[in-house]
């Protein structure tokens, strides 16, 4: 039976949890695992038992901001960024 301690938004949050609750497990980026585990020789990285499907990442923003020439550059950054990610292709819809 699961026990769901905690749902988090932060990639690195959960490794900051389980560093003090070795009791916990958490399912994150293998990339993030083995930054957390260099800095953390407690922490065990491990492939899950099952197959995870590839994670499809968006980016949403409001109507009105969509010209926003501050906003557009992030946007574009962020995108820029995330084409080195070797996880999935993206595509810009700016």
């Amino acid at each position: 039976k699961r026990n769901v301690v905690a749902g988090l938004s932060s990639h690195l949050s959960p490794m900051h949890l389980i560093q003090y609750r070795p009791e916990m497990i958490s399912t994150c980026f293998d990339h993030v695992a083995n930054s957390a585990a260099a800095q953390n020789p407690k922490l065990r990285v491990h492939e899950p038992p099952i197959e995870i499907p590839n994670v499809r990442l968006f980016q949403v923003w409001h109507e009105r901001t969509h010209a926003d020439p501050l906003r557009r550059w992030i946007r574009q950054l962020i995108m820029q960024v995330s084409q080195t990610c070797p996880y999935a292709p993206r595509q810009s819809t700016s």
